[in-house]
């Protein structure tokens, strides 16, 4: 693949690439994990209450919901569309207790499960780019909120190296949002 760059170090400390949708392609890994997350709790509830089944929609329910939000968040906004009240609970609630952080916990382990049998593809381009960018000695760096960020490096299975995205250690960065993302130290904490 042929890559062009326009960019120079002496205009740029670094270039941060987005993870998801970027460097990756995890967002129907993201969908599917929700996808058993709330079909499962969905369909369990029905059972429990003699209400209909309907399940989560990845086309409707996955964009509208939960898509781009912190997993509690994703979970609290769904649940809510379906006219479903449910205690927030502790970021360490297993599947047994019913609360938005157990729920969100639960779609975190079917997410990194997924990673773990299947692993992830890459965008073969965005990855031609990024190396090309340190084959010139511009540095780059991945800018994720995501808390799975290094299982999504590892389930690249090395098409993605640590020495392309990302150098040295993470800091946490605080979003307006309050979500965080994360830089290598490389990156010195700036924001473009």
């Amino acid at each position: 693949m042929n890559v062009v760059i326009t960019l120079s170090p002496r205009d740029y400390d670094v270039v941060l690439f987005d993870f998801d949708g970027v460097l990756t392609r995890t967002a129907s890994v993201h969908a599917t994990a929700w996808k058993k997350l709330f079909d499962g709790f969905l369909e369990k509830r029905a059972a429990g209450t003699g209400e209909p089944f309907v399940p989560f929609d990845i086309d409707a329910d996955y964009l509208r919901y939960v898509d781009g939000k912190p997993r509690y968040d994703g979970v609290a906004a769904f649940l809510e569309s379906r006219g479903i009240e449910l205690p927030l609970g502790a970021p360490e609630d297993g599947p047994d207790v019913q609360s938005v952080s157990a729920l969100g916990n639960l779609r975190d382990r079917y997410f990194m499960q997924h990673l773990e049998q299947h692993g992830v593809d890459p965008y073969e381009a965005s990855i031609a780019l990024v190396r090309e960018l340190r084959m010139q000695e511009i540095k780059t760096a991945v800018v994720s909120s995501s808390n799975n960020c290094a299982a999504v490096l590892d389930a690249a299975d090395g098409v993605i190296s640590e020495k392309d995205p990302a150098d040295g250690r993470e800091r946490h960065h605080d979003r307006p949002d309050g979500r965080g993302e994360t830089l290598p130290d490389d990156a010195g904490g700036r924001r473009r």
